[in-house]
């Protein structure tokens, strides 16, 4: 398959949806290549967080960027807390990927964004021990 996509290919990445990590080891063997996932949105210019090369796991989405900051925060109305073991709550991200606002919006730019600039990602994560989510 490797050769049918032309025989350079060095890795993949998957984003937009959960890979599952049976379908990851598979497409892995077949194509012969490392596949990366991402999380990323549109107001964060595209990615957010990334799995490293050598993290074969599957079932997160690797850690943050290092241009931009994480914080998950609480969400009684979903039963999330942060002080669960392992930490749940909603995405916040700030840093130099996150979008300033919608254009000519002000509104729903305030529905998003803290007054602190933090990104209101509205996913529920879970941060595993090794910094990913």
């Amino acid at each position: 398959m490797k050769k049918v996509l032309g025989g350079r290919v060095r890795w993949m990445i998957s984003g937009g949806a959960p890979l599952q990590v049976e379908i990851k080891n598979y497409l892995s063997v077949v194509f012969g290549t490392p596949i990366f996932e991402a999380f990323g949105m549109t107001e964060l210019a595209g990615c957010l967080t990334c799995t490293a090369k050598w993290d074969r796991e599957g079932g997160h989405v690797g850690g943050v960027l290092p241009c931009n900051r994480m914080q998950l925060r609480d969400a009684p109305d979903l039963n999330v807390s942060t002080e669960s073991n392992p930490p749940v709550g909603v995405v916040h991200i700030k840093g130099n990927s996150v979008f300033k606002g919608y254009y000519k919006n002000p509104q729903l730019t305030k529905e998003v964004l803290d007054d602190q600039g933090w990104l209101r990602v509205g996913d529920v994560a879970i941060l595993k021990r090794n910094g990913a989510i």
